[in-house]
């Protein structure tokens, strides 16, 4: 243990008072991060951000008949579209425009008249909900944009875009065997009702195009544990500046699993605290890091059986991971996520088609022995 004052000759403890300022900054907390929402969020599965879309509270006021209330003290990140729900709220109303600036706030204008007065909070929410699965839809050919861009033509229009931005999606069925298999990384990158594009971080040339026909899906179902973790907004990110710094790491996660099923299926569903590692990604124009997956810090399961239905949706299940350390880390920038995975373990035919996340955090803290 380092001593203060020094003593003269006392060479054991200039050495231990050396070894402990190279160790890094001393504290109980150097680095300090977390996340927290308590609005649903719903996982997109995507790869990349983002990991879900979230739903947004805001203070409201109306009065009730009015096709309209008033946000306070912005209407921030509200969309047309989107799905409202509240005290005061017919089921299934939706916003229709956001309008200007009233004595309250400003004005969200909605798709059915308000059945109460309304001075609450209400709940914005994306509608569509992000689909983690998508069945195969038929394609007339796929092409080469560019070296790191494709192309996939749907034979028919498909309403609403079947796809969001990260989507890692599959071909399926395609003579040219580039356009076959899961598309990593980026995925997708745009989608319409006629088309999806996709983009690799690999340059690509010369792939070619196929006008034979195939078809793209998407699903985050597997048939093999823990290939394919799926990450959450619940993550932060810290950084370990010496040998004797220790991450203390605690977590809670609430999801309601919606689910599919045409024949029984057992599922395993996962919880993990997953450690990503940072490396520079030696872009001059857009410097950062890029993170890779450094070590499973702990894990929980659940198992169902015999599970069969049409979007069914499981009661919520709520994994608490109470404060721990994460020892023997070697000094770097780190990543920690909150990740999930779905298993098929008996060959049936389930696949996830909603994953509504409820109150949900992560927080992270380097101490140092």
């Amino acid at each position: 243990m380092a001593q203060y004052p020094l003593q003269e000759g006392n060479d054991t403890a200039i050495a231990d008072g050396l070894n402990y300022l190279l160790s890094g900054p001393a504290g109980l907390g150097q680095d300090f991060n977390g996340y927290e929402q308590w609005t649903p969020g719903y996982l997109t599965g995507n790869f990349r951000i983002p990991y879900t879309q979230l739903s947004f509270d805001r203070d409201c006021t109306g009065t009730s008949g009015n096709a309209f209330v008033s946000a306070n003290p912005n209407a921030k990140n509200i969309m047309p579209g989107m799905s409202v729900s509240g005290y005061g709220i017919a089921g299934g109303t939706t916003v229709t425009s956001i309008g200007g600036t009233t004595t309250d706030g400003i004005q969200v204008n909605l798709s059915a008249a308000i059945t109460q007065d309304i001075s609450n909070g209400l709940t914005f929410s994306p509608n569509p909900v992000p689909q983690l699965f998508v069945d195969n839809i038929p394609c007339s050919s796929a092409v080469q944009l560019d070296d790191y861009t494709f192309q996939y033509n749907f034979t028919a229009p498909v309403s609403p875009a079947p796809f969001q931005i990260g989507n890692n999606i599959s071909g399926v069925a395609w003579a040219n065997d580039w356009y076959n298999d899961r598309w990593p990384r980026q995925g997708v990158i745009a989608c319409t009702t006629t088309h999806v594009i996709v983009s690799t971080t690999n340059y690509s040339p010369g792939k070619g195009d196929d006008f034979g026909g195939g078809s793209v899906k998407y699903f985050v179902t597997r048939d093999v544990p823990d290939v394919y973790a799926i990450s959450t907004d619940c993550n932060s990110k810290i950084v370990v500046n010496g040998g004797n710094d220790r991450v203390f790491i605690s977590a809670q996660l609430n999801n309601k699993i919606t689910y599919t099923a045409t024949t029984p299926s057992d599922l395993s569903y996962g919880v993990a605290i997953n450690r990503y590692k940072g490396y520079p990604n030696n872009d001059a124009a857009n410097p950062g890091y890029v993170f890779d997956l450094d070590k499973l810090i702990a894990k929980r399961v659940y198992t169902f059986s015999g599970l069969t239905g049409t979007k069914i949706t499981l009661d919520n299940i709520e994994t608490i991971f109470s404060n721990f350390p994460d020892t023997n880390i070697a000094p770097a920038y780190y990543w920690y996520i909150l990740d999930v995975s779905y298993q098929i373990t008996n060959g049936g035919d389930l696949q996830i088609n909603e994953s509504e996340l409820g109150l949900r955090s992560m927080s992270t803290q380097t101490v140092k022995q």
